[in-house]
């Protein structure tokens, strides 16, 4: 009988130690889940989905679709209102649903609302830039608001090419952004007011090596200013015999800045030489590297032009290429420092005066603000 009841208060005490593990280890695989799931509101941009189009191909009435994601990483539910876009023809559909102004999407615990941002075009090209807001609520926590948008350029006998794809939380940290630019160059004898060649009929001897944008970012400033470099090389190499000298350089942009935005066209020179290994030419006869820095403030709802300025003497691009000489390069620094919330389309025209005697004109088109500027919360 001892034996019976001794065997019972093990199996008693072994199983109250099953309990206790089973329990100590739900709660560490529990404390585990919650330390995988994602926490707070978490914005991901997805893609641009776009069209398939042919060169000269129109885009009107063709929708073009920008994907997102939000991540709801709480443990508890949440409320996922519209509060408003920017154009009447911008739709916005959660998980196949469209909403409308002040509908509500209800987002669970954990949950994730897959967003799209669908605009037609209204014209066969053009720049478009979509943007809808949203309203994150729910029970004992701070609303928070969602910015999601998108910029498309539409080129006129041209592909449809996606330029910006940004998502930002305002109250909380930023989501990931990806960027790109619009840059394009064409050519066109100076004087010629036909529409511009294709791109690559540049004029014989001088050519567009790269063309390359930098983002700066000044943590002195606030986060809304972005200074935007372009840089643009030319290749002289080809030019032998006598110089090909830029006589003069305009900025011109067909759309208004911010007010008080600041444009800085800054000229300089570079020069790089390849020389075969072993090889020394001794320096390449230039002049030293010259920069010139010309600052437009542009007044409110007006578009400016910086025309005609003159780059000859001291100030000018001249070079005269070594027989040994492998390559001599002219760079143009387009540097925009500017508080911008929209998109603003530039022209950037070099007169050049060819070895030949003839003088051609280059131009470079630009687009400024692919970055979206977002309220910061103090100014909400």
């Amino acid at each position: 009988m001892k034996q019976i009841y001794k065997y019972c208060a093990v199996v008693f005490v072994g199983f109250l130690l099953i309990v206790t593990a089973a329990t100590v280890w739900a709660g560490s695989f529990s404390k585990l889940l919650m330390r995988l799931q994602p926490q707070g509101i978490i914005v991901e941009n997805k893609q641009h989905a776009f069209p398939l189009m042919l060169q000269s191909e129109l885009v009107k009435d063709r929708p073009m679709v920008s994907q997102h994601k939000i991540i709801n990483g709480t443990a508890a539910p949440r409320q996922l209102r519209l509060v408003s876009t920017n154009c009447s023809c911008l739709t916005v559909h959660v998980d196949g649903r469209q909403l409308g102004p002040d509908d509500i999407y209800e987002m669970p615990a954990y949950g994730t609302a897959y967003v799209n941002l669908e605009m037609t075009p209204r014209e066969s090209y053009g720049r478009y830039a979509t943007l809808a807001k949203f309203r994150i609520s729910g029970l004992d926590v701070a609303d928070e608001e969602v910015v999601l948008s998108a910029t498309s350029t539409v080129l006129r006998d041209c592909e449809f090419e996606p330029d910006t794809l940004v998502a930002k939380l305002i109250n909380g940290e930023a989501a990931n952004e990806r960027r790109s630019v619009f840059l394009k160059h064409r050519f066109r004898p100076a004087g010629d007011t036909s529409r511009p060649r294709p791109f690559d009929a540049m004029p014989d001897g001088i050519k567009i090596e790269s063309m390359e944008r930098v983002e700066r970012f000044n943590n002195e400033i606030p986060d809304d200013i972005v200074e935007q470099v372009w840089k643009i090389t030319f290749d002289l190499s080809s030019v032998t015999g006598s110089s090909a000298t830029v006589q003069g350089v305009s900025l011109a942009f067909d759309s208004p800045l911010a007010c008080n935005s600041t444009i800085k066209l800054l000229i300089s020179r570079i020069k790089e030489i390849d020389a075969p290994a072993g090889l020394d030419f001794g320096p390449v006869p230039l002049h030293e590297v010259q920069s010139k820095r010309f600052v437009v403030r542009s007044e409110a709802g007006t578009a400016f032009t910086i025309s005609a300025i003159d780059l000859k003497g001291d100030a000018g691009f001249s070079c005269v290429p070594q027989p040994h000489s492998a390559k001599a390069f002219h760079t143009l620094e387009v540097q925009f420092v500017s508080k911008v919330a929209g998109l603003h389309k530039g022209e950037l025209t070099l007169k050049t005066l060819m070895p030949d005697g003839k003088t051609v004109a280059i131009n470079i088109e630009l687009v400024a603000g692919s970055h979206t500027s977002l309220p910061s919360a103090s100014e909400k």
